[in-house]
């Protein structure tokens, strides 16, 4: 009999949802044709109807779905991109640490009340064209980062893309359309300094020394809550 998948209780993919549906709520408008013949294109009324069904679907989902409450489904077309992304490094890659099974790669979440699109890497990249978008947090958020690179970075050539770092920022760029996306360490977001005999001081009113390097972004998105919720020695 066949195995029954089960979903891992320490899956990130949540909080990447969180981040796509962040990007999309500030960046929605028709699908970009920069980068196509429109010419080229045969257009039907039937087409053009779906079309504008679905922009007004999502316009619709946007104001009345909650993405928050749903459930994770199984779905055997994922995963998104290739376990053997460049840009995921080993220390968060589960198959090159010896995991044998692939069930946990298959999970997407579907909210109660609408259908999230499947991603398109071509159209995400056009919603963002000419934009800097950067995830701010922790190593969550850096994996929150490689992810979102994987799942574009196979539609552009070698030649047309690269990483650059600066600070705690490092940045892939996608040069065909003038975008970048980012993440930033930062992960209690406010200052930690280190004073006298080693000691660290966490600056609730300082954020400055993070924030410096946010500046110019079109779209940031955040993470720290679980920095939060630690007790004892460890409590912020």
């Amino acid at each position: 009999m066949a195995r029954k998948p089960t979903l891992p209780s320490s899956s990130l993919f949540f909080l990447w949802l969180i981040t796509l549906s962040a990007v999309s709520k500030n960046f929605y408008f028709a699908p970009c044709l920069a980068y196509l013949d429109v010419d080229s294109i045969e257009w039907t009324e039937e087409r053009e109807d779906d079309e504008v069904k679905e922009i007004q679907s999502h316009h619709t989902m946007s104001r009345d779905c909650d993405l928050s409450a749903g459930k994770w489904v199984f779905d055997a077309s994922y995963p998104l991109y290739s376990p053997h992304c460049p840009y995921i490094i080993n220390q968060v890659s589960c198959q090159r640490n010896g995991r044998p099974d692939l069930d946990y790669e298959k999970w997407r979440w579907q909210p109660q009340q609408c259908s999230i699109p499947r991603f398109d890497a071509l159209d995400f990249l056009g919603r963002i064209r000419k934009k800097r978008v950067m995830l701010v947090g922790d190593s969550i958020m850096r994996s929150q980062w490689e992810s979102l690179v994987c799942m574009v970075e196979a539609v552009i050539p070698d030649e047309r893309k690269l990483v650059s770092s600066y600070g705690p920022t490092i940045a892939f760029h996608a040069m065909d359309f003038q975008a970048s996306i980012e993440f930033s360490w930062a992960p209690l977001l406010v200052e930690l300094k280190e004073e006298a005999h080693h000691k660290k001081i966490l600056h609730l009113d300082s954020i400055e020394e993070n924030a410096k390097y946010w500046r110019g972004v079109d779209v940031l998105v955040f993470d720290s809550a679980h920095w939060w919720t630690h007790s004892g020695k460890w409590s912020s």
